[in-house]
């Protein structure tokens, strides 16, 4: 790492903590050519723990035993999934997902599931079209034959929309769409935020949604003030994360991870 950087940059790295270090856009890079395997796994859980707020010492062993399992669960944490890739090293990292999470406590599962679904869900817009796609057809019928067409266009075409908006809508669409699918928003939101694209999974995290109305809201919390929650609450977020993730597909879960794991450290 020293001949890649120099000495002098090698010196301010010395002096600097792990986390301003990683804001350096080619420190996840070196990491990876220059250290050796083991090396690398552990910086790696200590850096990913860091960012989430520390790991407790037993979480921090469980989660170097998966990534000595797998060593793509710190491929994808650093974001660079493709450099120094061991041959030998199993390609597929379905369970790497859920066996990191298994090695959190609770609080520790509250906070990884809020980073991952918060940015799930802020990565993944909420459009008009899939607004109406939500929508039974009598009350897309209804929009189509009361509201102007500019404004149904606008509608459609709009790139990110959400309940709270709707409601200040025109009459014309507050009086087509029914309090139900009104109601069916967050859950729709949430379902297109996890990528729980096959019937089986969408339906999953929609009865999920439906019977945690205040998950997402829970989620915003404890990004904002974490100390406020009350310990059933993160319990809440936690065991909410374990179901959610388990409503998706292998393939599913996969891709989720690939999308968000590394968005862990900015």
């Amino acid at each position: 790492m020293k001949s890649m950087m120099g000495d002098t940059k090698f010196k301010q790295f010395e002096g600097s903590l792990l986390m301003e270090a990683a804001a350096d856009p080619s420190f996840k890079t070196r990491l990876v050519v220059c250290l050796q395997r083991d090396s690398l796994i552990i910086v790696g859980t200590r850096l990913v723990g860091a960012y989430l707020g520390g790991w407790v010492q037993e979480t921090r062993e469980c989660v170097t035993g998966v990534a000595f399992n797998n060593l793509k669960l710190i491929f994808l944490a650093l974001g660079v999934p493709d450099l120094g890739a061991d041959p030998s090293e199993a390609d597929d990292t379905g369970g790497v997902f859920l066996d990191t999470y298994e090695c959190l406590d609770t609080t520790e599962k509250a906070i990884f599931a809020a980073s991952m679904v918060s940015n799930s869900l802020a990565a993944t817009p909420f459009t008009g079209q899939h607004f109406l796609d939500t929508l039974p057809d009598s009350e897309v019928e209804c929009l189509q034959d009361n509201l102007p067409e500019p404004i149904f266009a606008m509608i459609a075409e709009a790139p990110s929309i959400g309940g709270g908006e709707l409601r200040d809508a025109p009459p014309e669409l507050l009086a087509c769409v029914s309090p139900e699918s009104f109601g069916r928003i967050p859950a729709e939101v949430l379902a297109l935020g996890m990528g729980a694209t096959s019937e089986e999974s969408r339906a999953c995290v929609l009865d999920f949604a439906s019977a945690n109305g205040n998950y997402v809201e829970l989620l915003g919390a404890l990004a904002e003030h974490a100390e406020d929650l009350s310990p059933e609450e993160s319990l809440e977020i936690a065991e909410g994360g374990s179901r959610l993730f388990n409503c998706l597909t292998y393939e599913e879960l996969e891709q989720f991870q690939k999308n968000y794991l590394p968005a862990m450290l900015p």
